[in-house]
C-alpha cells in the first residue's frame, strides 16, 4: 500500500510540473522534470489526444481523495481556458499556451473536460457535464478512442465509476 501512496503523491507532484500555468494544459509527452518531450516525432510536445486524458485524471484522483486543492485550481484553468475557446466548438488540439492546433471538436476531448467537472466549480464544470450529456455516442472513424473516453466520462460523472475492494 505505501507504493501505492507514494506513487500518487509522485504524480500529484508530476502534474503541476507537466500543467501550463496559463491554460492548464499539459503535453502528450513530458520528461521526468514535467518538460514536454517529442518522443516519436514533433507534436507531442503539444495538448494533442494523449493529453485528453490529463484533465480526468487530476479530477478523479481529486474526486476520490481530495488530497491537493491545487487539482481544484487546475480543473478550473482548464475548463476555464477551454470554455474561453466556444463551449460548442473548442479545438481538440493545442500549444501549450493555447494556440490552437486544429479546428476539429472532438468527442474525446468533450468527454475528458466534462470528467475535469468534478474537482471544478460547479459554475465553471457544469456546461461541461452538461455537453457531454448532449453529445453523441461515437460512430464512424474515430469511434473507438473517443468512445471509450465518452463511456468512462459517462461513468465518471454519473457517479458509476468507483473503487471496488476485495472482501477481506
Amino acid at each position: 500500500n505505501q507504493f501505492w501512496l507514494d506513487a500518487a503523491k509522485t504524480s500529484r507532484a508530476y502534474f503541476k510540473k507537466a500543467a501550463n500555468p496559463k491554460t492548464g494544459l499539459m503535453p502528450d509527452y513530458a520528461q521526468f522534470d514535467g518538460k514536454p518531450y517529442s518522443f516519436g516525432g514533433p507534436g507531442h510536445e503539444d495538448f494533442r489526444f494523449d493529453a485528453f486524458r490529463t484533465l480526468s485524471n487530476v479530477a478523479v484522483d481529486y474526486a476520490w481523495w481530495a488530497a491537493d486543492p491545487w487539482q481544484v485550481e487546475q480543473s478550473n484553468r482548464v475548463l476555464s481556458f477551454l470554455a474561453s475557446k466556444g463551449m460548442d466548438s473548442y479545438p481538440n488540439q493545442y500549444a501549450l499556451d493555447g494556440k490552437p492546433l486544429s479546428t476539429d471538436h472532438s468527442t474525446g476531448l468533450i468527454s475528458t473536460a466534462a470528467v475535469a467537472a468534478l474537482a471544478a466549480d460547479r459554475k465553471i464544470g457544469e456546461p461541461f457535464v452538461q455537453a457531454l450529456w448532449n453529445t453523441q455516442i461515437p460512430s464512424g472513424h474515430w469511434r473507438y478512442y473517443d468512445g471509450m473516453l465518452y463511456m468512462l466520462g459517462m461513468l465518471h460523472v454519473s457517479g458509476n465509476f468507483k473503487i471496488y475492494t476485495l472482501p477481506e
